[in-house]
């Protein structure tokens, strides 16, 4: 049986969820305290599993973070020169791919966002990501999508300069204006 499956574990990961709620419900209410009106999130919602919902839904938003086939790193982390990137289409996937997992992370009655989303170069399927992910949120009644990452060290070179750029990668820049058309 695994920790959580003892009492002293169940235990344990009641206190942690406890913890984490008081620390982000002060957060928040310091914040509101020092007359700042901005909407208040913690972090996203998977960081501590269906206890970071619990934490965010509690707050004034939720918000969460995906990406298909993130680059790995078998030897150094993040060594610019030794990862891998997977080369399937998400399209292709049974099921969602990554977009079922972001729906377990929206709670009814509060704003949803997924501020980090990207399907990283050089897949050769990173077209989908835009229309995909976009489609996706104006059918869920998603509040935003942040697309991670526009510009970097080559943006004003006119190369893509690594993994997760967007400014020139033509193949997804393409598909902003009727994607952005289409969520709004």
């Amino acid at each position: 049986p695994g920790v959580t499956d003892t009492p002293p574990g169940r235990d344990f990961t009641e206190y942690l969820i406890a913890v984490e709620r008081e620390f982000s419900q002060g957060m928040r209410d310091h914040i509101r305290g020092m007359g700042i009106k901005a909407p208040v999130a913690c972090s996203q919602a998977s960081y501590g599993g269906a206890g970071g919902l619990l934490r965010e839904a509690r707050l004034d938003w939720v918000d969460m973070h995906n990406y298909w086939q993130h680059p790995w790193f078998p030897n150094r982390p993040w060594d610019m020169n030794d990862y891998r990137i997977g080369n399937t289409a998400m399209v292709r996937e049974k099921g969602l791919g990554t977009l079922h997992m972001l729906t377990m992370y929206r709670a009814a009655d509060r704003p949803f966002t997924v501020s980090e989303y990207n399907h990283p170069a050089p897949n050769e399927y990173t077209a989908e990501e835009i229309p995909m992910i976009f489609a996706f949120a104006a059918w869920q009644d998603w509040d935003g999508i942040f697309p991670f990452a526009y510009g970097g060290a080559k943006a004003d070179e006119g190369k893509i300069g690594n993994f997760f750029d967007l400014a020139n990668h033509p193949s997804r820049m393409a598909f902003m204006p009727a994607a952005a058309v289409m969520f709004l």
